[in-house]
């Protein structure tokens, strides 16, 4: 995140704050006091958006969420073509940030709300996946969800074996797994 601007921070502005620190530190980063240290702020400038520590958890994980999630479904949603809309899951899929993507995961072995966050994440992605796969490739439900699930799986193994990872080495194995799980489209420029 750049350097807090001198006015009044807002709510989202402490949110990135926090996932900058939640990707360097981990969720022990997380503390008001650290927040504040980051931010350039008082603890006041911090409870004038947060009752307190677990108000701001909370409001961190549907940050998150709407970033990593809601985002990606409105944007793609606006796709006419199955296909491009399957291109621009796995654009967007290489573009995630994965140290704030590992840390959420790391965290949410010791975190019960942060968990759940994550499953509800993971199975939006994966039923957002099914369901391209479904119509782009003519497969039944449970191949679909099957396959989607296998995708996801290797993306999200890929991020957690290769942390730093570039975007280019991403974008190669998405583009991998791809050829492995091809589209009705691609299955008939096969075969011809």
């Amino acid at each position: 995140m750049a350097q807090p601007s001198k006015g009044r921070l807002s709510k989202a502005d402490w949110l990135e704050v926090g996932l900058t620190l939640l990707a360097k530190e981990g969720e022990q980063g997380l503390t008001i006091e650290a927040l504040c240290q980051a931010a350039g702020r008082t603890r006041g400038s911090f409870y004038h958006h947060f009752e307190d520590q677990e108000q701001f958890v909370d409001a961190l994980l549907i940050h998150w969420k709407q970033t990593q999630v809601d985002t990606l479904v409105a944007s793609n949603g606006a796709l006419d073509d199955l296909d491009a809309m399957r291109e621009g899951l796995a654009r967007m899929a290489t573009c995630l940030d994965n140290p704030i993507e590992a840390a959420f995961r790391r965290w949410s072995a010791s975190n019960a709300s942060v968990r759940r966050m994550i499953e509800a994440v993971d199975a939006e992605r994966i039923f957002m996946l099914a369901d391209i796969m479904a119509a782009t490739a003519a497969r039944d439900e449970t191949e679909s969800q099957e396959l989607a699930l296998v995708e996801y799986s290797a993306l999200i193994g890929f991020h957690q074996l290769f942390p730093d990872a570039t975007a280019e080495m991403a974008n190669q194995i998405t583009r991998r797994v791809h050829r492995l799980i091809p589209t009705a489209g691609e299955r008939m420029r096969a075969a011809s």
